[in-house]
C-alpha cells in the first residue's frame, strides 16, 4: 500500500497499471488494508495497491449516515475527501500514461462513483480507468458503466459481484444479478 504522501508513479511498473482499492463501510484503516489484500489479485499485491481511505466513524449509525450523505449530499454539496483523492490519483496516473485497475467494496463504490460523476461534470472524458470490480455495491453496476463510458470514452469495463444475500447491493444498488460466488475478475 502507499502512504498518503506517495504518488501513483510509486506503484506504476512494467504493466503500466496502478491498482486502486476503495473500501467499504464499518472498516477501520487496518480493516481497509486487510480487505484490500483479500480483494485484490496477486498481480496487484505484487506491485502494490493504492488504498483510498474513508474515515472510520466508530459508530454504525454514523457510518450509515456518512454513506447516505455521500449518496444524497455529494451532488449538491460536494464530494468527500476520499472521492477527491480518487480524482487526484486518476490525474497522476493520466500524467504518467498509465491506467487504473480498481476494486471497490460496498461504500467504496459510492466514493469512486462520486469521483467519476465529478470528473464528468468537469468535462473530463479521458479518465485512465481500465476496469472496475464492484463488490457488494450500493451503486447500480449499469449506472456505473454508463458513467465510466462518459468519463473514459467507453474504455473502462465494470464487473460486479453480488452475493445472493447481499442486502446493500440488491436493495440499494438495484443489482439484479445474484450469484453465490464472486465473478472472476476479468481484464485485470
Amino acid at each position: 500500500t502507499l502512504s498518503s504522501s506517495s504518488a501513483a508513479s510509486d506503484v506504476y511498473k512494467r504493466q503500466g497499471q496502478v491498482y486502486v482499492f476503495n473500501h467499504g463501510i464499518m472498516n477501520t484503516e487496518r480493516e481497509a488494508l486487510d480487505n484490500a489484500v483479500r480483494q485484490s489479485d496477486p498481480n496487484a499485491l505484487e506491485q502494490g495497491v493504492y488504498v483510498v481511505i474513508n474515515p472510520h466513524t466508530g459508530s454504525a449509525l454514523a457510518e450509515v449516515m456518512y454513506a447516505a450523505w455521500d449518496t444524497v449530499g455529494a451532488p449538491t454539496f460536494g464530494i468527500s475527501n476520499a472521492s477527491e483523492a480518487n480524482i487526484d490519483l486518476r490525474d497522476q496516473v493520466q500524467a504518467i500514461g498509465g491506467t487504473i485497475v480498481e476494486v471497490d467494496h460496498s461504500r467504496g463504490n459510492i466514493t469512486s462513483y462520486n469521483a467519476t460523476q465529478a470528473q464528468i461534470n468537469m468535462g473530463q472524458t479521458n479518465v485512465p480507468i481500465n476496469t472496475v470490480q464492484m463488490n457488494g455495491s450500493p451503486v447500480n453496476a449499469g449506472a456505473a458503466q454508463l458513467a465510466l463510458n462518459a468519463a473514459t470514452g467507453s474504455i473502462a469495463s465494470v464487473f460486479q459481484s453480488t452475493h445472493k444475500n447481499d442486502f446493500v447491493s440488491t436493495f440499494f444498488g438495484l443489482s439484479l444479478i445474484h450469484i453465490s460466488e464472486p465473478t472472476r475478475r476479468r481484464g485485470i
